[in-house]
């Protein structure tokens, strides 16, 4: 276990110089360049002159506007909010998930259920809100802006820890599904500093487990097949279709169906083992991973998305493809609701 963090702290030390350097390469970039490839996608996508379309659904709304706009269940938002939520008069108090637009690594993600908050395990309350965010990275030129939805309940009890559902989070390159990256997470999610325990293990797109991590983090123990498991993959298969490029697409399963939690395009970075790595690598094509012909057109729900602001306009478009779409829950995961997909 010593020498197994020991080789993580290095790779993180080289990868830390390396980006201080400038340079391109680091040990493994060679025989399997996904990182490699990643960091370019990184300078490209973040110009907005050769961003290609597909950036838009990084922005957690964004994804949630494109799954929509195709069938896909989201979470239900229930509120947009520049700064932190009030619960006062709230329908939704006792049960939520509250998190910044702008976060990553589940860095400032609040969950309620039943009246009492996951992390520490008390009452839901305005004060304790806001010395929750208190310590929370602040951007100084905008507010901050925060979303509050619906707290996704687990298929099963296998598949989750104390009331967190565990992440599928699928590496697609278009169409192709390289691996499914499974994560449970637990106890505490603390402003800035993301999940504190978690466990990781690889699984292929069959879910059969894979010999080696995804990551060189505590090794999950190998679970079950979830239920609704050929269903979401049909679902991602067609998101990665339609996006035509490489992405990593975060999924939960409910027992109502699938859920989309959110799309990256770099994920960490980059960072992972050696044999993850050469994996995904076999499967990038072209310049942006999903193959060696033209990208597909944008969708028409995100061709102003970048006109949108603020951000909140954009949380009332997603709301307005919520009520456009809402059925009972039993009616969720049915061929008719993906029937958009093709």
């Amino acid at each position: 276990m010593k020498s197994e963090r020991l080789r993580l702290c290095l790779l993180y030390l080289v990868f830390v110089i390396n980006r201080a350097d400038g340079g391109d390469a680091i040990a493994g970039d060679a025989e399997c360049p996904w990182r490699l490839r990643l960091k370019k996608r990184v300078r490209r996508w973040k110009n907005s002159t050769t961003a290609p379309w597909q950036s838009l659904v990084n922005d957690k709304l964004g994804g949630y506007a494109f799954a929509r706009s195709i069938g896909v269940r989201t979470p239900e938002i229930y509120a947009c909010s520049e700064g932190v939520p009030q619960l006062d008069g709230a329908a939704w108090k006792d049960n939520f998930v509250s998190k910044p637009l702008d976060g990553y690594n589940s860095q400032g993600i609040l969950i309620a259920k039943n009246g009492k908050t996951l992390h520490d395990g008390k009452s839901v309350s305005q004060a304790g809100m806001e010395m929750f965010y208190k310590s929370y990275p602040k951007t100084p030129t905008k507010a901050q802006l925060f979303l509050v939805e619906e707290r996704i309940t687990p298929s099963s009890d296998v598949h989750q820890r104390k009331g967190v559902p565990a992440d599928f989070k699928w590496f697609v390159f278009g169409e192709k599904i390289a691996g499914v990256h499974y994560m449970e997470r637990w106890s505490g999610f603390k402003p800035g500093m993301g999940q504190q325990r978690s466990c990781t293990r690889a699984y292929d797109a069959n879910w059969k487990p894979l010999p080696f991590p995804p990551y060189y983090e505590k090794m999950c123990d190998i679970v079950p097949r979830p239920t609704h498991f050929e269903e979401m993959k049909r679902v991602v298969t067609a998101m990665g279709k339609k996006l035509g490029v490489h992405y990593r697409i975060d999924m939960f399963v409910t027992r109502a169906g699938p859920v989309l939690g959110e799309f990256t395009p770099w994920s960490a970075a980059g960072i992972g083992s050696q044999q993850w790595q050469c994996l995904l690598s076999g499967f990038w094509e072209g310049v942006e991973g999903g193959g060696r012909g033209p990208l597909p057109p944008i969708p028409d729900i995100l061709r102003d998305w970048n006109d949108q602001t603020p951000a909140t306009e954009k949380c009332k478009r997603v709301q307005m493809l919520q009520k456009k779409q809402h059925r009972p829950a039993a009616q969720h995961g049915t061929k008719a609701q993906y029937g958009r997909m093709g």
